[in-house]
């Protein structure tokens, strides 16, 4: 026989609370890691320091050689028959020894007809072009060079003077530097470059700037 009265259980909060897990949602936590990712401050890299130790490099100047002030430079235009054949020299500005020491810097330059300068030169055209270094204008070929210039004897020959090669006519078809010992430098012909070499033949006239 039932007396009427019910009974209420009432869990404890804590009990409750521990038959409840929490899930973790990998969408939602993706989604915070790339807010934060875009709110994160952005630092540049540091900027690389570069230093140059000053004269460390150095461009050396070929094409042209100075005077030194202390030098007296006279010039004297000496010209033969022919106007083609001039050459404006200055005198007492250079040695015969410096003259076939800027020529030695071209040495294994290719020839090239019609050459004149470090890109590649003829016979005339290398012996024109060192000689300008030194503030003489030379004429263009190895004949007017031979008329602008004065003949030597072969003895007399030193370093700096000029071999010229001649035909028959005594006209003058090819020329070269002198180096001394009989040789020359010069640029010989076509597929071959500026070289020093042993002067090969007799017909040759030594002239002087």
């Amino acid at each position: 026989m039932s007396s009427g009265l019910v009974a209420t259980f009432t869990l404890p909060a804590q009990a409750q609370g521990s038959t409840a897990k929490t899930v973790p949602n990998p969408v939602s936590e993706t989604a915070d890691a790339a807010l934060q990712a875009q709110q994160a401050p952005l630092t540049a890299p540091a900027k690389a320091k570069v230093s140059f130790d000053k004269g460390t490099f150095k461009a050396k100047r070929i094409v042209k050689t100075t005077a030194t002030s202390t030098q007296r430079v006279s010039r004297s235009t000496t010209r033969s028959d022919s106007s083609s054949s001039a050459v404006t020299s200055a005198s007492g500005s250079y040695t015969g020894s410096e003259v076939v020491a800027v020529a030695e810097r071209y040495l294994g330059v290719p020839y090239l007809a019609g050459g004149a300068s470090p890109d590649g030169f003829d016979c005339s055209g290398l012996v024109m072009y060192v000689f300008a270094q030194f503030g003489i204008n030379l004429p263009r070929t190895s004949d007017g060079q031979m008329g602008a210039t004065t003949r030597i004897a072969r003895s007399e020959a030193r370093a700096g003077d000029l071999v010229f090669f001649v035909d028959s006519s005594g006209n003058a078809y090819h020329v070269g530097i002198y180096v001394g010992g009989n040789m020359i430098i010069d640029s010989p012909k076509p597929g071959q470059v500026v070289q020093e070499r042993e002067i090969w033949t007799s017909s040759v006239s030594f002239h002087r700037v």
